[in-house]
């Protein structure tokens, strides 16, 4: 009996030493893969679908399609989406209708920032004998814009519907234009050609730029591999802000680069990249060659070529030529546009050409219509004269007569007054590329502070006083 008990126990013991290394093993294992996976994707775009107009549908066959859109738009994995219930119960808190279509842009926009979604989508599905017809909008609620829509007619065969089209339809109308809903990422390393990975996935070196990074937290790491040296950092991407530079600084050979010159405010590319205008400073500028141009309008455009290769400050003095604005007049004179594109208001100079094309064109036009008009008024006046002089009343050629000389006055009155609104644009157009040209700087005080911007002056009643603003 007592060398039972004994089994029983020391069995017992060895069982629980087997679960404890077990629980351990696992534990450990646990921890290990934790921390190795990947976090989830943080959703950065909310999205709320107005309850949709439905036509010649059953309650049943509209409530399929509604659930079905919504599986669509969760596997796309870019949105959270508002539930249905979700978004009854907001709106029903606000007193709202649901049952009205919503699909335009007010009403949407209206709609989202009801729920506080940064996309919306509304519209009406109607069941036709050939098919379904999706009228579908969506919109971005901070912009007010319709950022894309849907109006296609698909199959009726339920199965097809379901399973292939409409989430084809569905995708299609998530793709939304990069310049409402995305921004850009500038990642810089003083290190050469450092390799870059965004959001874990690799997508080239330094320097690098992404032009469509959607809003939201995103997440670069930048790797010195000569040195085996890496840089991880997190960030926001924001329509308030959706242009972001990130520098992974290696080896810290960065210097400093001012930028002065004329005109005041002229704009400023490096190395084909926008960064200010004139006067500019970056206190943080790698080492490199850099490429230098100036732009403003009714100005030349001024390029120069630097080195920065050392920490010492580097200045650059640019001083744009500026344009003959009698040569902007001559041109515009010649063909209208002409001037506008010459002294760089490049949308008007788009624009004038074509509606001073149309004037021409309609000028001409009515003067064949007159013309054509003027023609068969002589007709009818012909057989009326001769109506007369063979003492015989043909019937309706008094009428007739009448009726072309109405018509061709007509033609000659519009035929006029596009010649005459077309001379008038013609004035304005040498106008606008008068007035509208910029005037040089002549001021010398914001001429010399443009030149010489590490300079501030003061001006007592005798003496001019000139010193080092070293907080430039």
């Amino acid at each position: 009996m007592r060398t039972s008990i004994i089994r029983i126990f020391k069995l017992t013991v060895l069982l629980g030493i087997v679960c404890v290394t077990n629980y351990t093993s696992l534990s450990a294992q646990g921890a290990s893969d934790r921390s190795l996976s990947l976090p989830k994707p943080i959703p950065v775009q909310r999205l709320a679908i107005h309850p949709l107009s439905f036509t010649n549908l059953s309650d049943r066959d509209g409530a399929i399609l509604d659930s079905r859109i919504r599986t669509i738009i969760k596997k796309n994995g870019n949105y959270y989406l508002f539930s249905g219930d979700q978004v009854r119960e907001i709106l029903r808190s606000q007193n709202l209708s649901t049952q009205n279509s919503c699909k335009t842009v007010d009403c949407l926009s209206t709609f989202g920032s009801n729920t506080g979604a940064d996309f919306s989508i509304g519209g009406e599905i109607i069941l036709f004998s050939n098919g379904y017809h999706f009228d579908l909008n969506l919109v971005g609620v901070m912009h007010k814009k319709r950022m894309n829509y849907v109006s296609k007619l698909l199959s009726n065969d339920w199965e097809q519907l379901i399973n292939f089209e409409l989430p084809a339809l569905i995708n299609r109308l998530l793709e939304t234009p990069e310049f409402e809903t995305l921004g850009t990422l500038i990642v810089k390393s003083d290190a050469d050609s450092a390799t870059v990975y965004l959001d874990g996935i690799l997508v080239g070196n330094t320097p690098y730029t992404k032009y469509d990074l959607s809003f939201g937290y995103h997440s670069v790491r930048v790797i010195n591999t000569s040195e085996f040296k890496e840089k991880t950092e997190k960030f926001y991407i924001t329509p308030e802000e959706p242009k972001l530079t990130v520098i992974a600084n290696f080896r810290f050979k960065l210097g400093e680069l001012y930028v002065s010159g004329l005109p005041y405010g002229a704009d400023l590319t490096l190395n084909d990249l926008e960064v200010g205008v004139i006067p500019y400073k970056d206190e943080k500028v790698f080492w490199g060659d850099y490429n230098i141009t100036a732009k403003h309008i009714g100005y030349h455009d001024q390029e120069l070529k630097t080195v920065i290769d050392s920490y010492d400050p580097k200045h650059v003095e640019l001083v744009l030529k500026y344009k003959n604005r009698y040569l902007a007049v001559f041109y515009s004179a010649i063909l209208p546009g002409w001037g506008q594109a010459y002294s760089g208001h490049y949308k008007r100079a788009s624009v004038f050409p074509i509606i001073y094309g149309a004037g021409v064109f309609a000028s001409i036009f009515m003067n064949r219509q007159y013309s054509t008009a003027l023609t068969t008024y002589e007709e009818k006046r012909d057989i009326y004269k001769a109506s007369l002089l063979l003492e015989e009343r043909i019937e309706g050629a008094r009428t007739d007569m009448d009726s072309a000389l109405s018509n061709a006055k007509s033609k000659r009155l519009i035929g006029l007054s596009a010649v005459t609104a077309t001379a008038i644009f013609w004035y304005y157009n040498i106008n606008d590329a008068l007035r509208e040209f910029p005037p040089r700087i002549r001021d010398p005080w914001d001429s010399e502070k443009a030149r010489f911007p590490a300079l501030s002056y003061s001006v007592t009643e005798k003496t001019l006083l000139i010193s080092l603003n070293t907080n430039f």
